[in-house]
């Protein structure tokens, strides 16, 4: 269960932050300004932030195991490459067009890492072993997509990552993921042994009157606008200063343990 654990973080976050090798090759390919062309990947975190809540409660609605299989599928098919696409191409070149024109579109502020609750309650008591781990991917990923993209394009490295999701994700939901025993339970209504102490339930109403809960929050978001915005835009700042891509990429991987 500990290794599908991690197998499955290294593919997410490999995925997640190969971003900021595909946001050199889209701003050669398209002609886009960095920021806009970063911008997507802003609005990405910010749509994965606020679906957490449902995450949550789908997974202890329906299971693990069928989150993961429809999330699989969903990675596989999502991240199909539209550059042939002339509706989606058009569309994005008049935001790029506005954009010049000084008609911003509202700035979108730093994402944050993707939240490993799912996978975590298994293995509630090794969760900082394995959130330290599963930087692992990007070592290997930010290398892979970008020689992809040297050999084939970029569009077959978001091929390839898709092929990759569906490959692990699908089968890890159906045969390796599975919930613990009670928890689709809340903890408050489990019968407590003889000596033991009731454990904590937490709600949101709850954490939200706790100046815990809006500290540890406020850490949180300050310290991702620094992070996210060094993990995006490194690939890019190394390749302005004359650095080779692929070494780029590396160094970007290796920045991410």
């Amino acid at each position: 269960m500990v290794a599908a654990t991690f197998v499955t973080l290294v593919v997410i976050y490999g995925i997640w932050y190969s971003y900021s090798v595909l946001l050199v090759a889209l701003v050669r390919h398209f002609g886009w300004s960095r920021s806009l062309t970063s911008g997507a990947f802003s609005v990405f975190v910010l749509i994965h932030g606020g679906l957490g809540p449902v995450v949550g409660w789908l997974a202890r609605r329906f299971g693990s195991s069928r989150l993961f299989c429809s999330a699989g599928l969903l990675m596989g098919i999502g991240p199909r490459p539209h550059g042939g696409d002339p509706g989606v191409v058009a569309l994005l070149s008049d935001i790029q067009r506005d954009h010049r024109r000084g008609r911003q579109p509202g700035r979108l502020g730093p994402g944050r890492d993707p939240d490993p609750g799912l996978v975590s309650r298994p293995v509630r008591n090794r969760h900082g072993h394995r959130l330290g781990r599963n930087r692992v991917g990007i070592l290997g990923f930010n290398p892979l997509v970008q020689f992809l993209i040297e050999t084939w394009g970029w569009q077959w490295a978001v091929r390839v990552e898709a092929i990759l999701a569906i490959g692990w994700l699908i089968p890890a939901g159906l045969w390796l993921i599975r919930d613990p025993p009670g928890f689709s339970v809340p903890r408050v209504n489990r019968p407590v042994g003889l000596g033991e102490r009731p454990p904590a339930y937490w709600t949101l109403p709850v954490a939200l009157r706790t100046r815990r809960f809006w500290g540890v929050a406020a850490v949180y978001f300050t310290g991702n606008f620094v992070t996210q915005m060094l993990m995006i835009h490194q690939v890019a700042y190394l390749v302005d200063h004359r650095v080779s891509p692929m070494l780029a990429a590396t160094v970007g991987g290796a920045v991410g343990l």
